[in-house]
């Protein structure tokens, strides 16, 4: 289970990298958009929700990709901020369902539990 818990570690890193390029988008998108439209409030407001929007994908990806490098090192947080993000994920269809199913899969089984001194 080693192995899987490695593979668990590195899907979820990678989903993690890829939520903060999103977040990274959707500031920029929504900045740029809103600046386009010549019109004072559009630009706040489209402004504001982008920053926030950005904000909310920004910090649980950022935790997501702290947790997943922790995770590497058999951290006892760690498997439990990822079974809780991956109940998150798993309606992030298709590949967040995936990378969800599986990490949940993985942490809760017995051998994993053992591996992370978690008493079954």
């Amino acid at each position: 289970m080693r192995t899987h818990v490695k593979i668990v570690a590195l899907l979820n890193l990678f989903h993690s990298l890829v939520g903060v390029l999103a977040a990274i988008g959707i500031l920029l998108g929504g900045t740029f958009a809103a600046f386009i439209t010549f019109d004072p409030f559009a630009f706040l407001a489209g402004t504001a929700v982008s920053v926030v929007a950005a904000l909310v994908v920004g910090a649980i990806s950022g935790l997501s990709l702290l947790a997943s490098l922790a995770l590497l090192n058999h951290a006892r947080w760690a498997r439990t901020l990822v079974l809780v993000l991956s109940v998150v994920r798993l309606f992030k269809w298709p590949w967040g369902t995936f990378v969800g199913g599986y990490s949940l899969w993985v942490l809760t089984h017995q051998e994993t539990k053992a591996l992370f001194g978690i008493a079954a």
